[in-house]
């Protein structure tokens, strides 16, 4: 159980990173 909680938190801050990531791309090309 605690595997797949740390397995979303992870999911999680990677989703985060990548948004984050490509908003940043967006605005650098913008």
């Amino acid at each position: 159980t605690y595997m797949k909680l740390a397995g979303v938190k992870t999911g999680l801050l990677i989703n985060f990173n990548v948004t984050k990531l490509k908003n940043g791309i967006k605005r650098f090309v913008i």
